[in-house]
């Protein structure tokens, strides 16, 4: 019976200390940008790949697309936004950066997307529950913003070839 008890509480106190693991915060490696694209461009980009849709609202095949479809698609996405639920949406749009917020249950992570005509690198702001300190952060959230950056990536790119009218019909589902 003794036995018993210190194999649970064993099991127990290793499942807290996996459970709970963190990792070092390193510096994200740029993100490069398809030569294709327009600053405007970029943003819509990201603003797509946070709100997890098709960048193609912004640019018809051969098109430079306008002013008016791009600012409409920012306040869509901003307007877009949910405040409780999981997943990720876009908090603010700065000059040049856009700020993001990854919620899933009583966790968050807000991150700030730094981007050029060259390049898109991302940085995390701040955390809720997820034991970040100045060097460090819990597992989770690191993994929560790879995928942003995969996201980030497939739109860029899928909004590349749209711009380029190579023929794909519909670039929004290479987003899949």
């Amino acid at each position: 019976m003794n036995r018993m008890r210190i194999a649970l509480v064993a099991a127990v106190a290793l499942a807290l200390v996996l459970g709970c693991r963190t990792v070092r915060i390193q510096p994200r490696p740029p993100i490069a940008v398809p030569s294709e694209l327009t600053l405007e461009q970029v943003e819509l980009a990201i603003l797509a790949a946070v709100a997890n849709e098709s960048p193609a609202v912004a640019i018809t095949p051969g098109s430079e697309g306008s002013v008016a479809r791009i600012e409409a698609a920012k306040i869509g996405a901003l307007r877009s936004q949910k405040p409780a639920g999981d997943g990720w949406f876009p908090e603010s749009i700065e000059p040049d950066a856009i700020v993001a917020t990854f919620q899933k249950a009583h966790f968050s992570l807000r991150v700030r997307i730094r981007y050029t005509q060259y390049e898109v690198i991302t940085e995390i702001l701040d955390s809720r529950h997820l034991k970040q300190s100045r060097s460090a952060i819990h597992f989770r959230a690191i993994e929560w913003l790879e995928e942003l950056e995969t996201r980030i990536r497939r739109s860029l790119g899928a909004l590349a070839v749209l711009r380029s009218g190579t023929g794909i019909e519909d670039p929004g589902a290479m987003l899949d």
